[in-house]
């Protein structure tokens, strides 16, 4: 009996030593993430900007090149297990909510709640790449949309369905945006 509380011990206290300098923060940014081990976060800024927050909602994008995401997969239990399953395209334009977020040398992913439909919650292993590639929506405008949205906007301003001061608003938003990503 001795010998089983012994082995349990040195079981636990190893496990207990691995997540101990884990870190928590209630907000970190991309930058941060790359000078620290590893750790978890309530809200995430993103190299480009956006933040991304435990319990927020966000929307599934597209795969990049095949039919199954590159950085986005299924994760029975909650990723406990270490098995994963992949995800296939007809999950395009799900919406799941932000569970955890957490970081690993330089690397910040996140669990979110199952898509409707699903069985398994997601996993997403690097949100600055499923951003980039487009299998995470971002809310932060590309200049092809900002050009695309003020185009949009002079039309209904052609045809009377728009104001002058409502244009120009939306110009003044938008500018930066097309300047700014030349």
């Amino acid at each position: 009996m001795f010998k089983f509380y012994y082995i349990f011990s040195v079981l636990f206290l190893s496990f207990l030593s691995l997540s101990i300098d884990a870190k928590q923060y209630d907000r970190i940014t991309f930058e941060e993430v790359q000078n620290v081990r590893k750790g978890s976060t309530l809200a995430y800024v993103t190299a480009r900007g956006e933040v991304l927050e435990v319990g927020q909602t966000v929307t599934l994008g597209y795969p990049r090149a095949n039919e199954c995401y590159d950085y986005i997969w299924q994760t029975p239990a909650g990723g406990a297990l270490l098995t994963t399953y992949p995800l296939c395209a007809t999950s395009a334009n799900a919406t799941v909510e932000i569970k955890k977020i957490n970081f690993r040398k330089g690397m910040t992913g996140m669990k979110t709640t199952k898509p409707e439909g699903m069985v398994y919650m997601l996993s997403v292993t690097n949100i600055d790449a499923a951003l980039d590639t487009g299998e995470l929506v971002s809310s932060i405008l590309t200049r092809s949309q900002a050009i695309a949205k003020l185009k949009e906007s002079k039309d209904l301003l052609d045809l009377g369905l728009m104001s002058e001061s409502e244009y120009n608003q939306i110009k003044e938003e938008l500018t930066p945006i097309i300047i700014d990503s030349e």
